[in-house]
């Protein structure tokens, strides 16, 4: 993953990302197919890894299933418009940085309780 740090490393946020120690797919509601693999995430962003690339400016209705229910809720659903993609410096895969444009309040407080470091 630190090909993922560097990609971001001269990226200004407001919000530290945190890393995802899982492997956590992340899902396009409409087309139900896998995006990809969530990297990090916050309130306002994510980044994923993906086998294919993935258009920029876009906006995309995601669903990643939880490793295991919270409080009932077995899954997080965000709308996201990806921002940039890049493939990977060995061809293995591309990087693809996402900013959250509507996500629950509820789903707002699970990336808090499951993601902070």
């Amino acid at each position: 993953m630190s090909e993922a740090k560097n990609l971001d490393a001269h990226e200004k946020r407001k919000l530290e990302r945190c890393p995802v120690t899982e492997a956590l797919e992340v899902f396009d509601v409409h087309s139900e197919r896998q995006l990809g693999r969530l990297v990090d995430i916050t309130q306002e962003g994510m980044m994923i890894t993906s086998q294919h690339p993935i258009m920029v400016n876009r906006i995309f209705q995601l669903l990643i299933p939880l490793p295991a229910p919270l409080e009932g809720c077995n899954e997080i659903r965000l709308g996201v418009e990806s921002l940039w993609s890049r493939e990977s410096h060995d061809g293995a895969c591309y990087w693809t940085g996402f900013h959250v444009i509507c996500i629950s309040d509820q789903d707002r407080a699970y990336i808090e309780r499951l993601f902070r470091t």
